[in-house]
């Protein structure tokens, strides 16, 4: 009679047995999206909108942060930041009176997360070199706590 470890194989000195089956990566890999889909069928409405809303945030920093490439490598190109008449077009589109315009800085203008445009304001006198992007957030109103506005 052979000894047969506690784990499904044979002790080294009797006569090997076969293993127990392994899963493979292609089982395991379907098991968990089966988990998943229950997970999201599941799981309340309410905590699954309110991701859906939070990953719009990171989204939006994102773009704003894409947005300002794009208008430094405008301000590169042209010696000056887009005017506020000109506004975020003028990495799309050449604006006219403008030399050694370089663009498309962007090939879309593409709105906030949540179908918004972005605001730009351009560099004031008291800062030359300080314009500003914001996003207007999820109540899609500026000037509240839910703007997303990026640190200078």
């Amino acid at each position: 009679m052979h000894t047969v470890h506690s784990l499904g194989y044979a002790h080294p000195a009797t006569k090997a047995l076969t293993r127990r089956p392994e899963w493979t990566w292609q089982q395991s890999l379907t098991v968990g999206l089966i988990l998943s889909a229950v997970g999201m069928i599941v799981s309340p409405m309410g905590l699954t909108f309110r991701t859906v809303r939070c990953s719009r945030i990171p989204s939006a920093m994102m773009e704003i942060s894409c947005l300002q490439t794009a208008i430094d490598a405008f301000q590169i190109d042209c010696g000056r930041y887009p005017t506020a008449a000109e506004g975020l077009d003028a990495l799309v589109d050449a604006p006219k009176d403008v030399t050694n315009w370089k663009g498309p800085y962007l090939k879309v203008l593409h709105n906030d997360p949540w179908g918004r445009p972005y605001r730009y304001v351009p560099p004031s006198k008291d800062k030359p070199n300080a314009y500003q992007l914001i996003c207007a957030g999820p109540d899609g109103k500026f000037g509240t706590a839910d703007d997303i506005i990026p640190p200078p």
